[in-house]
Order: C-alpha cells, then structure tokens, then sequence
C-alpha cells in the first residue's frame, strides 16, 4: 500500500468512526436496536464526501460507496449487513467480493450480547466463513489502531468480530467486544482492502437477489475502490432493495 493509500483510507476511517460513534450515542436508550442502529449508521456514512487524491508522484485514488435497504418483510429484522466491495485490478476486470456483518447490540438490562446464538452463528460460518459479528455498544471503549499512523485513541462504539472467533470463545459477554476493531477500521483497511470477502460470483449475486440461502440481510453497502466504470458496479436487485436517502 503506497502512502496516498494509506492517507486516504485512515481519513476515510476516521470519518466514517465519528458518523458511526455519534450514532450509537445519539440512538442510546430510545432507539436501541439493531435494525434502526444499521439503518442510520449506513445512511450516515452516506454523507461522508467521497474521496479522491492525487499529487505527482502517486497514482490517484477513489473511493465510493452507496447504501441499500431491504424493503420487503421478514419476520424479525436485525440489522444484518452485506458489503460488496469492487476493486479496480490493474490490467484485469475488477475484483468483487462481499463481507458479511451479523449485527447484535448489547443488551442494556443485562450488560451482554444476548442475542448471540451459536446455532445462528454456525449455520452463518459454513455459508460465510469470512463473517464478523458486529457489537453495537452502548458505552465507548478506548482504542488503539497501531496500523495507521495517523489514528488517534478512539473512543469506540462499533466492533466487528470474526464469528469464528465469538463462537470458539463461547460468550456473550460485555468484554467481548475486547476481541474486536472498530467497524470503520474493517470497513476501510479489510472490506475495501480486499479482505475477508468472499468472491464468489455466485455468492454475490445470491446477496444481490437476497435469495433465501442470505435472506438475513436487511442492508447492502456497495463500495468501489480505484477507477471502475459504471456498467461493471454491481447493483442490488431493485424490486427487493432500495437506496437509503
């Protein structure tokens, strides 16, 4: 990763921390659940210009991003998130891949993440074994994100942990979220990285349709990283989502 990588997407980063930890704190008590805290986390990164750089030396860099909700009706909705993610390979079509977030807040009666089920988690694993449990937190917790230098101590309320990891430690409990990264940092320095996402085609089209095998996904974040032209952005289908305004 050259150095005008790295400045934009730990910029990005720290745009995307802000909007994400003002709505965790915004949304505690009154509007604490899962579905409402990924609707307007996503709609708040919606707002975050998208950036592009350049000086003489290194290439330029673009980053964009859309968000998508779900509009039919599922039993129980729990904010659950798909990435796609489309990066520009030199010399090559784009590379597409999609990250998966199960989202679960922390309960405010008891402290932990009760919502967590390890059925649920194992049947998730042998579909995505890439997945992360995403914890939406209450209460802030300082973080220290040694990979980018120019990341500050935050004062973190997201945490995406890989499910393989929650369901080997076997716990519900608040300090969990001690095993994960801020939300924004997965989103920026693995999702958009390249990391951690699937890339099969079939799989990404199934996410795309929201097929029953991924009917679980009630938001869809599409990013692209570096030049990719229009016709090669993959769209969800839009009979079953719709763009958040």
């Amino acid at each position: 990763m050259n150095k005008i990588h790295v400045y934009n997407f730990c910029s990005l980063a720290e745009k995307f921390e802000r909007e994400i930890c003002n709505v965790l704190k915004n949304d505690y008590p009154r509007s604490w659940d899962e579905n409402t805290l990924s609707y307007n986390i996503l709609s708040a990164l919606r707002n975050v210009p998208k950036l592009t750089s350049s000086n003489n030396s290194q290439p330029s860099v673009s980053i964009k991003w859309d968000a998508f909700k779900f509009t039919g009706k599922i039993e129980q909705q729990h904010g659950d998130i798909a990435v796609i993610v489309v990066r520009e390979a030199k010399g090559r079509k784009p590379l597409t891949g999609v990250g998966f977030l199960e989202a679960k807040k922390r309960d405010n009666n008891s402290g932990d993440y009760i919502a967590i089920k390890t059925k649920q988690l194992s049947r998730i694993l042998k579909k995505t074994p890439y997945a992360y449990v995403l914890l939406y937190d209450y209460e802030a917790k300082p973080v220290s994100v040694s990979d980018c230098i120019w990341c500050r101590y935050w004062d973190i309320r997201a945490f995406a942990v890989p499910a393989n990891l929650v369901l080997a430690l076997n716990t519900k409990k608040s300090h969990l979220v001690e095993y994960g990264l801020p939300l924004s940092y997965v989103l920026c320095f693995r999702f958009f990285q390249g990391y951690d996402l699937d890339f099969d085609r079939e799989i990404v089209q199934k996410v795309l349709n929201r097929t029953e095998e991924f009917g679980g996904i009630s938001y869809m974040l599409v990013a692209t990283i570096g030049e990719v032209a229009d016709d090669q952005i993959p769209q969800p289908n839009d009979t079953v989502f719709a763009r958040l305004e």
